[in-house]
């Protein structure tokens, strides 16, 4: 993985990250709290990454990524 994503990631309080695909152009990596698994906590917010910049999601970025998943 990306090490510039995994330092933004323990920078916001997380472990890590994993790479769950795209959306809207940007590459989506959902933070983690142990190793290797997804830690739902909160409000589902991801972490954007496109070209150089990476940041966490807004609310409603989460929720619209969020609906786009299968059920």
């Amino acid at each position: 993985m990306n090490e510039r994503i995994t330092e933004f990631a323990k920078k916001q309080g997380y472990r890590g990250a994993e790479h769950s695909g795209t959306w809207n152009g940007y590459e989506i990596y959902e933070p983690t709290f142990g190793v290797s698994e997804t830690s739902f906590v909160g409000l589902p917010y991801v972490i954007l990454a496109y070209d150089d910049k990476i940041r966490m999601s807004t609310s409603e970025e989460a929720f619209a990524y969020l609906a786009t998943l299968p059920d």
